[in-house]
């Protein structure tokens, strides 16, 4: 995309990193059904994310579960999941962000089969299914359920899962956080920020309304912080479309989950550019990385990451 702001902060994020993590501990001898997985197992389709504590530091394990299908094992439903891990130094995963690179990247296949009653203890959920696969194929003999907002994995503080008679017998307390792409109405009001640039400073200030975005940069000589002699550089005019969560690594403010967000100049429908939006407490909007490669000219170069650069809601 030939954007005419492309000097100022503006970025971008195209394909998501997913992920899945199986964990848990469980009791006796399963109860299961020849019952096939139906509406209980479609309620893992999506993305979650967990934080884990050890001590004073922590990680965010964020688990995406793509659509089902039938078979490839008689009777049962299957479909891909990947799985992204970022540590963190401190105790509530917001604070120095690293990616575990050591588990790799893309996705697997992961299996869905019987129906398990569970006692509704954990959430009130009474209805589980059968689950094995990626990231632990080693444990083979798993239980999964969610409702709209959290997923579990079976509890194998006493199950183990290594075979079918350890299969876990209820779900773990510890749940994931279903993942929510932003809607128009998240992004309502007058975003600003302002950077120094040697002796002089750059205002960018973003009006969202439902469909469109203002970026007005303003230029201040003669001052780092946006406050005296002020003259507009250069104002955008654009419409904008929210697409699919993206998976980024938390190494802005903790943030693993963002938008994807494309705007086109309402001047010109070829001027587009493709990036990556999220929102950090309310009061913080952080675009994509498109400094460099990729650059948000195109689809496939949309932003893979967040940038440092955060709005401030006014």
């Amino acid at each position: 995309m030939h954007y005419s702001m492309k000097r100022y902060q503006i970025a971008f994020l195209a394909c998501s990193t997913l992920t899945l993590v199986a964990c848990g501990g469980g009791g006796d001898t399963p109860t299961t059904t020849t019952t096939t997985p139906s509406t209980a197992a479609n309620k893992i389709v999506g993305t979650w994310a967990r934080c884990n504590v050890t001590g004073t530091t922590s990680n965010k394990v964020v688990t995406t579960f793509g659509a089902l299908s039938a078979g490839p094992r008689a009777g049962g439903v299957s479909g891909q999941a990947s799985l992204q891990i970022t540590n963190f130094t401190d105790a509530d995963c917001s604070a120095g962000g690293t990616l575990d690179s050591s588990i790799g990247e893309g996705s697997a296949l992961f299996f869905l089969e019987s129906a398990v009653t569970v006692d509704g203890t954990v959430a009130g959920i009474t209805a589980a299914t059968q689950y094995s696969g990626y990231p632990s194929p080693a444990v083979d003999f798993d239980i999964i359920a969610a409702n709209a907002t959290q997923l579990f994995f079976g509890d194998k503080s006493t199950n183990t899962g290594a075979t079918l008679a350890l299969q876990p017998t209820q779900i773990e307390t510890a749940g994931y956080t279903k993942q929510i792409a932003l809607t128009t109405a998240d992004l309502v009001g007058i975003w600003k920020d302002c950077n120094a640039d040697g002796g002089n400073s750059i205002e960018q200030i973003y009006t969202f309304t439902t469909s469109t975005a203002e970026i007005v940069a303003t230029d201040f000589t003669g001052s780092t912080d946006c406050s005296t002699g002020g003259v507009i550089a250069e104002t955008l005019n654009t419409t904008y479309v929210l697409g699919n969560i993206v998976t980024v690594n938390g190494s802005i403010n903790g943030i693993t989950n963002s938008t994807q967000i494309t705007f086109t100049d309402t001047t010109d429908a070829s001027n587009q550019l493709f990036d990556l939006v999220a929102i950090d407490g309310d009061v913080q909007l952080i675009l994509g990385d498109t400094e460099g490669d990729p650059n948000g000219e195109t689809e496939a170069n949309r932003a893979t990451q967040l940038s440092g650069q955060a709005f401030q809601k006014q």
